[in-house]
């Protein structure tokens, strides 16, 4: 049994989302996401960017969701893996609460972020891609 309550950490780009961490900037017309490490707890998500963390504890976790964004790559497109997370609001300011959004490296460790955390979480992932297969990874 796992009794630190570490199930699994990645790194990710964070895209924004939380008002309270840090905004990633827009340089030359693009968005420049900030790395950050992700960490799955049995209790909850953190996500470190530097020195500032974000805890979203499990039952502020409404849903999560695998998207594709694109982006352009100095003439061409490119097709980057995302995760779209809703938490609550904990001060309640935010009705919907926040829609997080993480980059991964490649579509494969966002599908292994996404199948840990349905197994964790059951009820939270929605997995619906559309346009966004595995030889993309």
């Amino acid at each position: 049994m796992n009794t630190t309550g570490f199930l699994y950490q990645d790194e990710c780009s964070y895209m924004g989302g939380d008002p309270r961490l840090p905004s990633p900037e827009v340089k030359n017309g693009f968005l420049d996401p900030l790395q950050a490490t992700l960490t799955l707890k049995t209790d909850a998500i953190q996500l470190e960017i530097g020195n500032e963390k974000a805890f979203w504890p499990r039952d502020c976790i409404s849903e999560a969701s695998l998207m594709k964004a694109d982006w352009g790559d100095r003439g061409g497109i490119k097709l980057a893996p995302f995760l779209q997370i809703r938490v609550r609001d904990p001060e309640g300011v935010y009705e919907r609460g926040f829609l997080i959004e993480l980059g991964f490296r490649s579509l494969y460790y966002a599908r292994v972020f996404l199948k840990r955390l349905a197994e964790a979480f059951p009820g939270v992932v929605h997995d619906q891609v559309t346009g966004l297969s595995t030889d993309l990874a």
